[in-house]
């Protein structure tokens, strides 16, 4: 009973989340960043301050050691920070539910956290209520991502192949290091970038030879992202106009940019992408919600009477979001797809 209780808890705290989200995804999403993060006293892990987290990858999930999702999602957060660390990504937990500082970190190392934990902090301008919650911010320090942490990988991969330091590849520079550890630190590429182009005409070989090397890098992996980027606009068209909006900011100035502002022109004049792309927005709203409805549902069919009289507000929220989709974009993919979800929770079953 108690197991019940706390499960349909779970789902009820996180419908008001996923009804703003909705909302908040029809008007274009959110304008949090990195900045608006705050941290409080560290319990377990390594210690950062925000200037220590600029020009990385950071997931930051608010969880509490009274939640069963939440404690769930400790090993693939652990798993996260173990495997892509060398690649720039940083994970912080933030505890925020009523237990002592010992409990926490109990339960934390029991779980096997790998990642740093606070006792508490926040996100400014935030408005959700359910939990885990987390939200993903790139190496720019702009929120690409919030909501579920276990639809979060993907995105966290996206973020981190546009992540400047990772350009470079392995290779150690000996002349232009300063260089390389400048972007490492947060210098913007298209800054990077053009140190590099005034030493290509160095009159020491190696030192132009390495200038040529950074220049061909960030060239190529610049265009690369514009091409993924555009790669998405069928399937994705949230991140494709994401991504070249980021491509955009991390080389102002540069031809890159100038190449990312003429797409994303392009695709504002393209109606039907315009169209996918506020569908799929929406349809982001109502995938969170179908998520945090699969963890609690088990077994359960999502059509049986029990199911749907305990998870009530839930599945009207969902409904709604649908109701919306057909409504405004009839004939978007993203309608299509939220269709589908509608028959498997029977949302419009009389």
């Amino acid at each position: 009973m108690k197991r019940g209780f706390a499960i349909g808890l779970v789902i009820l705290v996180s419908v008001a989340s996923h009804t703003m989200a909705i909302a908040a995804e029809e008007k274009g999403g959110s304008d949090i960043t990195l900045k608006d993060l705050t941290l409080g006293e560290t319990l377990l892990g390594d210690r950062y301050s925000l200037e220590d987290l600029r020009n990385h990858v950071v997931l930051v999930e608010f969880w509490g050691v009274n939640c069963p999702p939440c404690i769930a999602s400790i090993p693939k957060l652990s798993k996260w920070q173990d495997e892509y660390k060398s690649k720039g990504l940083v994970v912080i937990g933030i505890h925020c539910q009523r237990a002592s500082d010992d409990e926490v970190k109990a339960l934390a190392k029991q779980k096997g956290a790998t990642y740093t934990i606070v006792a508490s902090g926040r996100v400014a301008g935030s408005n959700f209520s359910g939990i885990p919650h987390c939200f993903l911010f790139d190496s720019t320090g702009e929120c690409v991502y919030e909501g579920s942490p276990f639809r979060a990988e993907a995105h966290i991969k996206d973020a981190l192949s546009r992540a400047p330091f990772a350009a470079l590849g392995e290779r150690e520079l000996v002349k232009l290091k300063p260089i390389s550890e400048a972007l490492k630190r947060g210098m913007p590429p298209a800054q990077a970038l053009k140190k590099a182009q005034d030493r290509l005409n160095s009159p020491d070989a190696e030192t132009a030879e390495e200038a040529k090397y950074i220049v061909d890098a960030l060239t190529t992996w610049g265009r690369k992202l514009i091409d993924d980027a555009m790669g998405a606009k069928d399937s994705d068209p949230v991140r494709c106009m994401t991504g070249l909006h980021v491509i955009r900011k991390n080389f102002e100035g540069t031809d890159l940019a100038n190449l990312a502002s003429s797409k994303i022109a392009e695709l504002k004049k393209d109606a039907e992408f315009q169209t996918e792309l506020k569908a799929s927005r929406i349809l982001g709203g109502i995938t969170g919600l179908e998520d945090t409805l699969t963890r609690a549902r088990e077994s359960e069919s999502t059509t049986s009477a029990s199911f749907r009289k305990r998870n009530y507000a839930a599945l009207s929220t969902m409904r709604k979001g649908v109701v919306m989709l057909q409504k405004k974009y009839p004939d978007a993919k993203a309608t299509l797809y939220a269709l589908s979800i509608g028959e498997k929770y029977a949302l419009f079953k009389k």
